[in-house]
């Protein structure tokens, strides 16, 4: 079902749900909270510096789904995170490259 919606529409509907604008920091963190909970981990956990391979995946699957659900910017995402904007864009291309179609 997914694969109909376009980017546009998954924002706004997204968005909508949780009652924050696309490109708010807050909104970015709201995803990132999830994944985290999803993997029993904290949103703590994964702003950490720790490269322990299930925290990197994590980690890269929060930065994957916000570029992707929001229109945040890979310099917006970072400053969440306190990461290069480099670091996220190499992240979400791990991520897809990596661990997406699990």
């Amino acid at each position: 079902m997914l694969d109909h919606i376009t980017h546009d529409e998954m924002v706004k509907n997204w968005a909508s749900l949780y009652r924050l604008s696309p490109l708010s920091p807050g909104a970015g963190r709201a995803i990132a909270e999830q994944v985290a909970r999803r993997h029993g981990l904290t949103f703590n956990d994964i702003l950490q510096e720790d490269r322990t391979p299930h925290l990197v995946k994590v980690r890269c699957e929060a930065w994957a789904r916000i570029r992707a659900e929001t229109s945040m910017s890979l310099p917006q995402i970072g400053a969440i995170f306190n990461r290069d904007h480099t670091t996220i864009l190499a992240g979400v291309h791990r991520w897809h490259d990596k661990w997406s179609k699990e």
